[in-house]
C-alpha cells in the first residue's frame, strides 16, 4: 500500500497547479484526518528522494510541474513589485496585493499570466519558498505624516517602500546612507522593520550614492595581496632575449596609439601603407597581456571573475591592477612593448585578402590624442601639434582616406549607426559638469580599424575551426519586430520590408537630423537582442557581418585576453594542437560569466550616470529649459534637454483631467482635444525636483512649441 500511496501523491501533485498542505491532500484523496502522519512520512520521504519539492512552509509540489514558476524578488514598492524568473529571466510584475511580504532576494513560487490591457506579463505570488538575509544598501527617509514625523525609514533602489528602522542611535540623520538588516518580518511589507548595520555615507553626494551601489552589487575596488604581488613582480619584468627571438621585431615601423587625453591604458596601436595597385595594409596592434597573465594565476581567476573594467563618471574600476593596465601592458610612447598583431591585406574597397596574426615587438612613436588628430585633420592645429605628429602626419591622412571607405562600406552592407548621443562627466573641486561627448573624425577611424582586426580575428577562428569566443548579435525577436512597425505606422514612418540590418538603417536614415531621430534611435535599440559573448558562431545582426569576436582590448575584457590565449597557443605551431582543443571545455562558461559581468558594469554605469546627471541639475530646481519628447508611458513623458539630460512629467502633475496612453507614443487628454502629445514634439519644462540617490528628475510641463489638437493629428 506504501508505494501505491506514493504514487498516488505524486500523481496529485503533477497534476496540481498550486504548492498543496498535507490537509489540501488527504481531501484530494479522500482520506481520513487520522492518516495525516502516514501521509506525513510520505511526503518526508518522497522529498529526501528529492521526487517531489517542499517549503518551509509544509506546502509540497512536483518538481516536474511546468505550471509552478521558481522566480527571485528583484524590487518592490508600495503597490507592486518584480520577479525575475530563475530559468529564463524573464520579469514578471506582482500587484501589491500578491506579494505577501516577499523582499528583494526571496526565492518564490509564482503562477503567471498575461495581462492584455497591459502588455505584460503578470503574476501571484503563491510561497515564498527561502527567505533572503535581509541585508540591504540604502537611505534614511522621514515621512510627512504627523503620525510617523518622529519615527525614520529605509528605502533602497530595490526597496522603494518606507521599512521602519528600530532600536537606532543618535547618530542618524535623514538623507544617510546606510546598511541595514530587516529582522523582523510580518505579513505584509508595511509590518517589516530594520536595524541599522553601518553608516555608508551621505545620500546627497553623488560619489557615495555610487560606492552604495558597488557595495548593493559587490563591485570589487580592490585587488588582494596575492594579485597585488604578482602584478609588482610582473611590472619589473624585462624582455628576455629568446622571447624577442621568437617575436617579429617591428620598432622600426611607424607605428602609434591614438586615445583620449586622459587614458593610461593604452592597448592598441596602428599602422597603415597602400601598396602601388592600391591595397591597403592595415596592422592592428594590441597589448599582449596574454603573456604577461598566466591562466590559472592569480590575477587571471580576479580578472575572469570581474570581467571587465568599469568606467563611470571620471573613474575606472580596473580588470588589471594598474601596475600592468597602465605600466608594462600599457602601448606607451618611445618603449617596446609585447604585442598581439593583425596584419590585414585588403582591397580597395576594404574587404579582407588575407590576414596574419603574429606575436611582435613595437615601439609606439608618438601617444596621439583625438582632440589634436581632430585638428589636424580640420586643419586647425597650433605649431606644438604640427611638431608632435611631424613623422606621422602623412599616415593620419592616409587613415582618415582608408577608414572613410570602410565607413561608406560598413553602412551599404546595412551595419546600423546607432548614434546615441553620450555625456562626459568632468569633475573637479569646486564643481561638476557634464558635456555632450561629441566624437570626432579620429575616434570614427580607430572604431572603423578595431572593428577590422575583430573581424579578422573571427575569421582565423572558423578558418582553423578552433574552440573561440564570439561577439554575436542576434536577429530582432519577432515580437519586438512587430512592435516596432506598430509605432512606426502610428508615426506616418515608412515600413520596413523586412527583419534585416539595411531595412533598420533605413528607419534611421528617414529621422536623421529630425526631432524623432533620438527618439527612434531608442525604440530601435529597445527592439533588438542584446549582444552578448559565445562560443556558437553566429552572425553579428547590428554590424552586419558574418564573422566578429573582441579581440582589441584584452586589458580591459577577458574574452579579448582568453582569446588571445587561444590564438596564440594555435600559432606555435599552426596545427591545432591538443592544447588548444583543451579551451573547448572553458570558452562557453567565459562567454556566458562575461556576458553576466558586462550587463552588471552596463547597469552600474547607467546608474552612476544617472546619478551624476540629477546633482547636476539640482542646481538648476525651478528654471525653465526646452526639450523634446523622446518617449511616452502610462504614467508620464520623458523629456530630452538640449544637454542630453533627460527628466520625466508624471502625469499627476499635469492638470487634473483622464489621459490615456496611445500606440506607445502618445499621451493624450480624453477630455480635452487640445491635448495631444507624442515623441519628437518640442517642449518646454521647469525643473521641479531631483532625487540624486535615484538618479531621477523631475519636470513640469510649461508649455508645447508644436502640440497639435488631436484632430489635426
Amino acid at each position: 500500500m506504501g508505494k501505491a500511496l506514493e504514487k498516488h501523491i505524486i500523481a496529485i501533485l503533477s497534476d496540481s497547479h498550486k504548492p498543496l498542505s498535507i490537509n489540501d491532500i488527504i481531501k484530494i484523496m479522500l482520506l481520513q484526518k487520522n492518516m495525516a502522519k502516514r501521509i506525513k512520512d510520505i511526503l518526508k520521504k518522497l522529498a529526501k528522494k528529492k521526487l517531489i519539492n517542499k517549503s518551509d512552509n509544509n506546502l509540497f509540489w512536483d518538481p516536474m510541474n511546468n505550471n509552478i514558476i521558481y522566480a527571485t524578488v528583484t524590487k518592490i514598492n508600495s503597490t507592486f513589485g518584480f520577479v525575475k524568473v530563475i530559468n529564463s529571466g524573464e520579469e514578471i510584475f506582482i500587484p501589491g496585493r500578491y506579494m505577501l511580504g516577499a523582499l528583494p532576494g526571496d526565492t518564490v513560487i509564482i503562477s503567471k499570466e498575461e495581462n492584455k490591457s497591459k502588455n505584460l506579463s503578470e503574476g501571484k505570488i503563491l510561497i515564498i519558498t527561502s527567505f533572503t538575509e535581509g541585508i540591504y544598501n540604502g537611505r534614511v527617509k522621514k515621512l510627512n505624516i504627523d503620525e510617523y514625523r518622529d519615527e525614520f525609514f529605509f528605502s533602497s533602489l530595490e526597496i522603494n517602500f518606507p521599512l521602519k528602522i528600530i532600536d537606532y542611535d543618535n547618530n542618524l540623520k535623514e538623507n544617510q546612507l546606510i546598511k541595514v538588516n530587516v529582522i523582523h518580518r510580518g505579513r505584509d511589507i508595511i509590518d517589516h522593520s530594520a536595524v541599522v548595520i553601518s553608516y555608508i555615507g551621505d545620500a546627497l553626494n553623488p560619489e557615495d550614492c555610487c560606492k552604495l551601489i558597488m557595495q548593493q552589487r559587490n563591485i570589487r575596488t580592490e585587488f588582494d595581496k596575492r594579485c597585488l604581488y604578482e602584478a609588482d613582480y610582473i611590472a619589473s619584468m624585462v624582455i628576455s632575449e629568446e622571447e624577442q627571438g621568437n617575436r617579429i621585431d617591428l620598432t622600426n615601423e611607424m607605428i602609434f596609439t591614438i586615445d583620449s587625453e586622459d587614458s593610461k591604458d593604452l592597448d592598441d596601436a596602428i599602422s597603415i601603407s597602400r601598396s602601388k595597385e592600391g591595397y591597403w595594409n592595415l596592422g592592428v596592434h594590441i597589448a599582449d597581456v596574454s603573456y604577461y597573465v598566466k591562466q590559472g594565476s592569480n590575477l587571471d581567476q580576479e580578472a575572469f571573475d570581474r570581467g571587465t573594467s568599469i568606467y563611470y563618471a571620471d573613474k575606472v574600476i580596473p580588470m588589471l591592477p594598474k601596475e600592468l593596465s597602465n605600466g608594462i601592458c600599457s602601448l606607451n610612447p618611445m618603449e617596446n612593448r609585447l604585442a598581439f598583431s593583425a596584419l590585414l591585406k585588403l582591397d580597395t574597397e576594404g574587404t579582407i585578402l588575407s590576414y596574419e596574426f603574429k606575436k611582435t615587438i613595437i615601439k609606439s612613436k608618438v601617444k596621439g590624442i583625438y582632440k589634436e588628430i581632430n585638428q589636424i585633420l580640420e586643419a586647425t592645429e597650433n605649431e606644438q601639434i604640427k611638431e608632435k605628429y611631424s613623422q606621422v602626419r602623412d599616415k593620419i591622412f592616409l587613415m582618415s582616406e582608408f577608414a572613410d571607405i570602410l565607413t561608406r562600406k560598413r553602412f551599404e552592407r546595412g551595419s546600423l549607426n546607432l548614434e546615441t548621443a553620450e555625456s562626459k562627466i568632468k569633475i573637479n573641486k569646486d564643481a561638476i559638469n557634464i558635456v555632450e561627448n561629441i566624437r570626432g573624425k579620429s575616434e570614427l577611424i580607430i572604431e572603423e580599424f578595431m572593428l577590422k582586426a575583430n573581424e579578422a580575428a573571427a575569421m582565423f577562428a572558423q578558418d582553423k575551426k578552433i574552440p573561440f569566443i564570439y561577439r554575436i548579435h542576434e536577429e530582432p525577436p519577432a515580437e519586438k519586430y512587430l512592435i516596432l512597425c506598430n509605432v512606426l505606422t502610428n508615426l506616418n514612418l515608412p515600413l520596413p520590408k523586412n527583419e534585416s540590418a539595411i531595412e533598420f538603417s533605413k528607419i534611421l536614415s528617414n529621422v536623421e537630423g529630425t526631432n524623432l531621430q533620438f527618439a527612434i534611435n531608442n525604440i530601435i535599440l529597445r527592439s533588438l537582442a542584446k549582444a552578448k559573448y559565445s562560443s556558437r558562431y553566429i552572425p553579428h545582426y547590428g554590424l552586419a557581418l558574418n564573422n566578429y569576436a573582441h579581440f582589441t582590448s584584452p586589458i580591459r575584457r577577458y574574452p579579448d585576453l582568453f582569446i588571445h590565449r587561444i590564438m596564440g597557443e594555435y600559432i606555435k605551431s599552426d596545427n591545432t594542437p591538443k592544447s588548444v582543443k583543451n579551451f573547448g571545455n572553458k570558452v562557453e562558461n567565459i562567454a556566458l560569466q562575461n556576458s553576466i559581468c558586462e550587463k552588471l558594469a552596463d547597469s552600474f554605469e547607467c546608474e552612476c550616470e544617472d546619478i551624476y546627471k540629477a546633482y547636476y541639475m539640482s542646481k538648476y530646481i525651478n528654471e525653465e529649459f526646452n526639450g523634446i519628447v523622446c518617449s511616452v508611458t502610462q504614467n508620464g513623458i520623458y523629456v530630452r534637454l538640449f544637454n542630453i539630460i533627460e527628466g520625466f512629467i508624471h502625469q499627476n502633475t499635469l492638470p487634473k483631467s483622464e489621459y490615456e496612453f496611445i500606440n506607445m507614443i502618445e499621451f493624450r487628454d480624453k477630455r480635452n482635444n487640445d491635448f495631444c502629445i507624442r515623441i519628437g514634439d518640442e517642449v518646454k519644462v521647469k525643473i521641479i525636483k531631483t532625487d540624486i540617490f535615484s538618479g531621477q528628475i523631475d519636470f513640469s510641463l510649461l508649455s508645447s512649441i508644436n502640440i497639435r489638437s488631436r484632430k489635426n493629428r
